[in-house]
């Protein structure tokens, strides 16, 4: 079928791609055009999302990678290189979350979590560099978060990690930009995905925590995964070629205004 679209003809990698923001993602990709190369450690998930974009007509495969092992890494973008002949972009978008107070997470926890969300980033942006370099040509987008900007109790580890990402993005651009690389970063607000739909429930009052979050955007509601997907697939097209070093947040607006209480505190 004819390739059209802001991605046409690139070829992308995709990470924590099995489902919520990174599934989104790799389906709109597609639909603009993109072939994606579609990783998460659930393979099995990975490999269903990789179907299901194939089954609509576009290019997608699913390469398994574990982003803590740098040959794994390595490979991911060896392999896709090997498939597709090169690497335009890559969306850096795996990672965990974790919410518990200071003195209930222990080194081992506070460890985890900025091994995945910040090392896992950087090697993937170092790999993906390595092919893109000689194409002097290329888009990185880092998944941080607005809690990198303003955060809620309880989120220490998880906004260290996502702020050292904001903070990653704009050092890999300097460093990145002379081969004609870009990076980004895109920050988005509480998202609709599954993690989020857990994270309501563990309150213990669901409704009432939701409402909090609903009234927090200008535009009310919370974001839908493909409001994600649209803002990094600009970042990564060449409509954004002469961005770099920056980061976009997609939140509804939420930053713009103080926050009324946080979840737990007169919710």
């Amino acid at each position: 079928m004819p390739v059209s679209g802001l991605l046409a003809h690139k070829v992308v990698v995709v990470t924590g791609a099995a489902g919520g923001i990174g599934a989104a993602a790799a389906n709109y990709f597609a639909n603009q055009g993109a072939a994606v190369v579609i990783t998460d450690l659930l393979e099995l998930a990975a490999r269903q999302v990789a179907d299901s974009v194939s089954t609509q007509g576009h290019q997608a495969a699913c390469i398994p990678a574990n982003l803590l092992y740098e040959d794994e890494v390595a490979h991911l973008f060896d392999e896709t290189v090997r498939q597709f002949g090169r690497v335009d972009g890559a969306f850096c978008n795996a990672g965990v979350g974790y919410q518990q107070g200071v003195l209930e997470t222990d080194a081992e926890a506070f460890d985890r979590v900025l091994t995945v969300n910040v090392r896992g980033v950087f090697l993937c942006c170092k790999h993906a560099f390595r092919h893109m370099k000689g194409n002097r040509s290329g888009s990185l987008v880092l998944t941080s978060s607005r809690v990198a900007m303003a955060t809620y109790p309880r989120m220490v580890p998880y906004t260290a990690s996502k702020g050292a990402v904001l903070s990653m993005a704009r050092a890999l651009a300097v460093d990145f930009g002379a081969e004609g690389v870009r990076v980004n970063a895109v920050l988005p607000g509480v998202t609709e995905t599954p993690m989020f739909k857990k994270e309501l429930e563990d309150t213990g009052n669901p409704a009432a925590t939701r409402a909090y979050f609903d009234r927090q955007s200008l535009l009310g509601g919370v974001a839908q995964p493909q409001d994600i997907a649209a803002a990094t697939a600009f970042l990564l097209s060449d409509a954004a070629r002469f961005i770099t070093g920056t980061s976009l947040v997609v939140d509804g607006g939420c930053l713009a205004r103080l926050f009324e209480g946080s979840p737990g505190h007169g919710v």
